[in-house]
């Protein structure tokens, strides 16, 4: 496994990450080829990409999601309305208490 990144944990999610994504693409059916081209990338970008020898650009990652049809999953991990820790804390600050549900007892 490539450590392109400093920090072990992050470097196996980076890892983790690109795997899925290579995953994906074969999930498709779609060469190497083709979802480089489906991206509108050099296949030697592609193959950099799931190398895992170098850090792609934010653009190349970008590309192959779209291509892929998974920005909507991407945009989530940062999306505020979905942020349940960043909520919580909202609440404490505006002083108003979390309605109890089944989602969220401790039993």
């Amino acid at each position: 496994m490539s450590q392109v990144l400093e920090n072990p944990k992050i470097n196996a999610n980076y890892n983790r990450l690109i795997d899925d994504l290579e995953l994906a693409r074969k999930k498709r059916n779609w060469s190497q080829g083709e979802i480089a081209k489906r991206a509108k990338i050099s296949i030697r970008a592609y193959k950099k990409l799931i190398a895992k020898k170098s850090l792609p650009s934010l653009e190349t990652f970008l590309k192959v999601l779209i291509a892929l049809g998974m920005t909507e999953e991407f945009f989530d991990l940062a999306n505020p309305a979905k942020d349940s820790f960043g909520l919580s804390l909202d609440r404490i600050r505006h002083g108003k208490k979390q309605k109890a549900s089944d989602d969220n007892l401790d039993f």
